[in-house]
């Protein structure tokens, strides 16, 4: 950038510009879907223990001129007080090293509590493709789980999606790579196990035939 002052040498300000982000999204239109939070939030609305799976459906559009392929799995939520963790990596011909803070890594899911289908597709520039996400839950407790009194459980998870350009691209601090940024979404939803709670002060009254 060239700033050409009258009666004053032309100064010479040197710009680098880049484009950050991803143009794969998950359309907001979506039945519990929260966007306030980051990541966003995918919520059920509590169900008693042994319900049918509840199934909600999510659209991730892609507004970028080239395909990407996604590939979901279903991981452990992130630790509340360990959401971030920071990365450091040599890059550029300098030598220089690149600071980078992001999620941090969490395991699998193991206990089958959410299922997306399908988990691999491939999602066509300037197009879309529709997931199935499925709140399974469980019969029992897992042992040391929290349970309140009034038997709710609560399901966490992360739902996240590795995403692939179909070659590698140019970035912003040198070098190039063909994976875009990827996309994650918060899992949240609670089970109830029926049950009569009376006070000390209710009465029930039972009639029983005499044989």
């Amino acid at each position: 950038l060239v700033a050409d002052v009258l009666g004053l040498e032309p100064v010479e300000i040197p710009m680098r510009a880049a484009i950050s982000g991803s143009p794969i999204l998950i359309h907001d239109a979506t039945l519990g879907l929260s966007n306030i939070t980051s990541p966003p939030t995918l919520s059920w609305a509590p169900v008693p223990i042994g319900s049918a799976p509840q199934q909600k459906t999510i659209r991730v559009l892609n507004r970028g001129p080239a395909a990407a392929t996604l590939d979901w799995s279903v991981l452990q939520a992130p630790r509340p007080e360990r959401p971030l963790a920071a990365t450091i990596a040599e890059g550029g011909a300098a030598g220089t090293l690149a600071l980078g803070l992001g999620a941090a890594p969490t395991a699998p899911l193991t206990d089958g509590s959410f299922v997306v289908s399908p988990t691999f597709e491939t999602v066509p520039p300037g197009g879309e493709k529709w997931f199935h996400v499925s709140f399974v839950g469980s019969t029992q407790p897992a042992e040391g789980e929290d349970v309140t009194p009034e038997g709710a459980r609560a399901f966490n998870a992360m739902l996240a999606a590795t995403l692939k350009h179909p070659a590698p691209v140019p970035l912003p601090g040198g070098g190039e790579s063909d994976a875009h940024p990827p996309l994650r979404l918060s899992l949240k939803a609670h089970s109830l196990e029926p049950r009569l709670v009376m006070s000390e002060r209710s009465k029930l009254k039972f009639k029983v035939s005499p044989t």
